[in-house]
């Protein structure tokens, strides 16, 4: 009986043509009227593709609740992922929501979870783990584009802390390839002003803006 009931319904005709499209998660194929954006992360990450391992890029991207900054990274993410396969160039991107994860453990817990499926990550400190990650990318000869959403909300649970340690990470592996870039995701550029000096032009090299959508 519960199978016919439950079969019944999810063979239930839909109004929707893509169902998918109403979950918080869906990225349209299309951006509507965010092209500009999205060249302008192709043309910074374009070092990235002519020259891999030579230079760590980090862009910031800034604008209100609801203006596409999301859907573009992670739009831009997974087509530099194809366009990256199509080169030989194995590069991975990874999405972290840091309102979800706030501590830099717990970003590097999900990317590890990604990138090393079944890896044990009790008794790693994060430094530790993200240690394994980096010895995982140097022997696929990968590359990691990590892309850290809300990303206010880990500099406000643990200050300078993991931009830090992730802006400087490659300082630890000098001569070796650089294997990590960041796309950082916030509404305003507020929590700049509590980092340290250095992290700040780090991070405000690069900015892509998002401005409100209007009736045009």
């Amino acid at each position: 009986m519960a199978y016919d009931i439950i079969a019944q319904e999810m063979r239930r005709p839909t109004v929707f043509k893509d169902e998918s499209a109403l979950f918080p998660d869906y990225v349209p194929t299309n951006l509507v009227h965010r092209e500009p954006q999205l060249k302008s992360l192709g043309r910074i990450f374009r070092v990235t593709f002519e020259s891999p391992g030579t230079v760590s890029q980090k862009v910031t991207l800034v604008g209100d609740v609801g203006v596409g900054k999301t859907a573009v990274a992670k739009r831009f993410g997974s087509t530099v992922e194809s366009l990256a396969k199509e080169r030989g160039l194995n590069l991975k991107y990874v999405h972290v929501n840091c309102y979800k994860d706030r501590t830099l453990f717990l970003v590097v817990r999900k990317v590890a979870q990604q990138l090393i499926p079944g890896l044990p990550e009790r008794g790693f400190s994060a430094q530790e783990l993200f240690g394994t990650i980096w010895d995982t990318l140097e022997g696929e000869n990968a590359h990691l584009l990590l892309a850290l959403d809300e990303i206010d909300f880990l500099v406000a649970n643990e200050k300078d802390a993991p931009l830090y340690f992730l802006t400087r990470v490659a300082d630890e592996y000098i001569g070796k390839p650089q294997r990590l870039s960041l796309i950082l995701i916030t509404r305003n550029l507020d929590f700049v002003s509590d980092l340290d000096r250095s992290v700040q032009s780090t991070l405000l090299h690069n900015i892509v803006r998002f401005e409100r959508y209007t009736s045009d």
